[in-house]
């Protein structure tokens, strides 16, 4: 159920990042309450909620009370041999302002509200290293970031 009219899911963004330029982030977050995953999204303002999926929906699946697992990063592929580039197109090496990347990255494991935050411990699946990569930082090397990851690469005939 969307809620929100500031952001549309599966509409154009109006920022983009630049590669080697400026760049353009969005804070997200899935969050379980009362019944319902929450999705929040902030900009340059403060979280918006943006929908909910009821929990109802799940049948009284794990995932109707809690998550026992998340990814980050990227994924793509258009069949058969065709892989597209990852992000900007770039390898992790080439870092801040080139690579796509994805900071802060935690979860709340409780069902309240204002729960607090646990830092994720994340390992990389990586099925095509010739096209794509992933480097990963945990928290406690991550400074004001937390956990991060770069991840993209250019793609082809892989």
């Amino acid at each position: 159920m969307q809620i929100n009219h500031h952001w549309y899911l599966g509409g154009p963004w109006d920022h983009y990042s630049t590669n080697g330029g400026s760049q353009w982030g969005f804070e997200m977050q899935w969050k379980l309450y009362n019944g319902n995953w929450w999705l929040f999204l902030k900009g340059p303002g403060s979280y918006e909620a943006v929908g909910y999926y009821p929990t109802s929906i799940y049948a009284g699946g794990p995932i109707a009370d809690h998550a026992e697992a998340a990814k980050f990063g990227g994924e793509t592929y258009t069949g058969g041999s065709n892989w597209p580039q990852m992000g900007s197109g770039q390898f992790p090496s080439t870092g801040w302002t080139h690579a796509a990347y994805q900071n802060t990255i935690f979860y709340i494991p409780h069902n309240e509200n204002g729960g607090v935050g646990v830092w994720s411990t994340l390992s990389p699946v990586i099925t095509n290293p010739a096209c794509y990569l992933a480097t990963i930082v945990a928290s406690s090397s991550g400074g004001n970031w937390g956990t991060y990851l770069y991840y993209g690469g250019p793609g082809g005939g892989c």
